[in-house]
């Protein structure tokens, strides 16, 4: 899939599911989306827990799901 087809937003996460999956409260399109998190995130061991600020690419034909690309610093 190409990177167009992703659209940039943050949010906050929700809960934890499991199997490093989110769900996670996107700010600019109010709807709580589940996110996985991304290669970079897991290579780099980055813990994500709740009431954490990230970046995430929701998908533009199921905007019900998305992957996070970044946690901000508390």
């Amino acid at each position: 899939m190409p990177k167009d087809d992703y659209i940039q937003d943050t949010g906050t996460v929700i809960t934890e599911m499991g199997n490093a999956r989110f769900k996670v409260h996107a700010d600019e399109m109010k709807v709580d989306v589940i996110c996985t998190i991304s290669g970079k995130i897991n290579k780099n061991s980055i813990r994500i827990m709740e009431q954490d600020r990230v970046s995430l690419e929701i998908n533009t034909y199921d905007p019900t799901k998305g992957r996070i690309t970044y946690r901000y610093k508390r």
